[in-house]
């Protein structure tokens, strides 16, 4: 199955007093970018977070973003000793003066260090979890983009091979044609011209209008194409050199032109190998 480089997938995930949030995010590139966007609170797992993303993902900017949420307090250490302390001291104090006011409770907890909270921190492999659920679905959407990708590849395929086999039937009309053309004109321009002349000069026509290879490469091309699609995996720079060798050889076919119905079936390939090019570009 071949895949798209663009998807994106949402999961959260509550672990204790924490909510965590991530979403993935790719669009099209040439190699394999990634971004990550953590809390300082996880920001040491980063390296280990990368190497997770690049066993499962080849090409593409990808973005992937945690955000970390406490929804409800720590768990809180109580100083015994640290409050009887202030509390004596507080009962010296009210001996010493006339008019003081009662110690309150309130008073004692609020006293730097009596009360003190415990920051509960993530595991690592509650973090590795959610990642690893949000990679699924968005996997699958680059899968179910990449299938949709596969049927418009193959649509166009079938027409570039339509359209050589249209040229290939009718080839060997127009090269009559343009014979007979080039005959009436050498003998318009040079009456007296022997029949060796003319032999020499449709011989050097049909050399330069000989388009058989051109024409055998682009049809192999085709079915490598094909097949590539049919293998799946990571078909993207494969796909995309192969596109250059087509575009080459449809170059050709067109500087070739014998004919104004060639030069516009050589037209109308080009245009489907820049559409398929299009379309590649997606492909990881």
């Amino acid at each position: 199955m071949i895949r798209s480089m663009t998807a994106f997938a949402r999961q959260d995930s509550s672990v204790g007093p924490h909510t965590l949030s991530c979403e993935l995010r790719s669009v099209n590139h040439r190699h394999l970018e990634l971004h990550l966007r953590l809390p300082d609170t996880l920001r040491a797992l980063e390296p280990e977070l990368r190497e997770h993303l690049r066993q499962h993902l080849q090409r593409g900017k990808v973005e992937l973003w945690v955000h970390e949420t406490q929804v409800r307090q720590a768990d809180l250490t109580f100083d015994r000793e640290l409050a009887a302390r202030i509390i004596q001291l507080a009962a010296d104090v009210d001996a010493m003066a006339r008019h003081s006011a009662p110690l309150q409770a309130l008073d004692v907890l609020r006293f730097p260090g009596v009360l003190n909270s415990t920051p509960t921190t993530l595991a690592k492999e509650s973090v590795f979890d959610l990642v690893t659920a949000t990679l699924r679905p968005f996997i699958a959407a680059r899968e179910r983009e990449g299938e949709a990708l596969r049927r418009i590849l193959e649509e166009r395929l079938l027409a570039l091979a339509g359209h050589l086999e249209h040229l290939e039937a009718a080839l060997p009309q127009l090269l009559a044609q343009q014979s007979e053309r080039l005959r009436r004109l050498l003998l318009a321009a040079v009456p007296e011209a022997s029949g060796e002349r003319l032999h020499e000069e449709l011989v050097l026509l049909a050399q330069r209008s000989d388009v058989a290879e051109e024409m055998a490469r682009l049809r192999t091309h085709n079915g490598e194409f094909l097949r590539i699609l049919e293998c799946g995996g990571q078909v993207g720079r494969q796909l995309d050199f192969l596109l250059q060798e087509m575009n080459r050889e449809a170059n050709t076919l067109a500087a070739k032109s014998v004919a104004a119905e060639q030069t516009m079936a050589a037209v109308e390939i080009k245009l489907i190998i820049e559409q398929l090019r299009e379309q590649v570009q997606n492909l990881e």
